[in-house]
């Protein structure tokens, strides 16, 4: 799976995969005849002192084409390597396509800048 994930973040960052948003939190692409989904989770849970303190995790799913999932991989979001790391990376990736931040972000700019 991580394979497909690699590619598919290196591509969404080349500006080949378009996602689309179904949520702040979820994102969705095709990608062949089937369809990869990125979403991220919140998990409410308590520190050691009984703060809040919400667990964030990534969630991934492959599906064919008749909707079917496939593949599903789920980890927590923390460390700075590995597979948690990736789906990170995978989700800013399909948010800021979905949502085109780069084009409000520069639209921005350019109204701090008077053009």
């Amino acid at each position: 799976m991580s394979a497909l994930i690699n590619a598919a973040l290196d591509k969404t960052r080349a500006g080949g995969l378009a996602w689309k948003a179904f949520s702040e939190e979820s994102f969705r692409t095709p990608v062949g005849t089937g369809y990869l989904h990125v979403r991220r989770i919140w998990i409410p849970a308590e520190d050691d002192d009984r703060d809040p303190t919400p667990e964030v995790r990534y969630s991934v799913q492959v599906s064919d084409a008749r909707g079917r999932v496939v593949a599903e991989e789920d980890v927590p979001a923390h460390g700075p390597d590995g597979p948690g790391r990736l789906l990170t990376d995978l989700f800013g990736a399909a948010r800021e396509s979905a949502l085109g931040t780069s084009q409000v972000l520069e639209e921005m700019l350019l109204a701090l800048r008077g053009a």
